[in-house]
């Protein structure tokens, strides 16, 4: 996700970042994730430009893909699984790449991905975004206990008074 033009706070697992224009994440599947915008004046928010590539996570396990020169982007997926951000270089090369992949079509556009991905997966300028022991949401789904304190947090997270007692008092 390549965002231009926005700020407010990006929350990815368990990490809640301020995010300002020209920010460039990979979030792997069942990772909890949302950017909320708030801090921009309502007046200001048509200006927020979003690019997402979206594809199903079993795409990389058709046969083509186990080849040797896949396996550099498998490991990318593996650490998208806590949310990826890119910075310096590599941020000002995706993101040209990305707007340019929302002009072409076929395979044309296949290969811009691949090439996309690739770059990322050798990029030295990411890091990632979600604590070790983040969960995922088929995980957070499982426990109603963990699912009621996880939409509270969601939920209040912006309150400058929130306390862990109001936590405790929740569960």
């Amino acid at each position: 996700t390549l965002v231009l033009h926005s700020s407010g706070n990006r929350i990815i697992g368990d990490s809640v970042e301020k995010y300002k224009s020209n920010d460039l994440v990979l979030i792997g599947p069942e990772i909890y994730h949302k950017w909320d915008d708030d801090d921009v004046l309502p007046e200001k928010r048509n200006n927020a430009h979003v690019i997402t590539i979206q594809f199903s996570k079993e795409l990389f396990n058709q046969t083509l893909f186990l080849k040797e020169c896949f396996y550099s982007i498998k490991s990318l997926l593996k650490d998208s699984q806590r949310g990826l951000k890119f910075t310096d270089e590599t941020f000002k090369i995706i993101s040209t790449k990305m707007k340019k992949l929302t002009t072409v079509k076929g395979f044309d556009a296949v290969v811009e991905f691949l090439k996309i991905l690739h770059l990322l997966s050798i990029s030295n300028h990411k890091k990632h975004l979600a604590g070790e022991g983040s969960i995922s949401i088929k995980e957070y789904e499982k426990g109603d206990r963990v699912n009621k304190m996880y939409k509270y947090i969601l939920a209040n997270f912006n309150d400058r008074n929130l306390r862990i007692t109001d936590l405790a008092h929740e569960a």
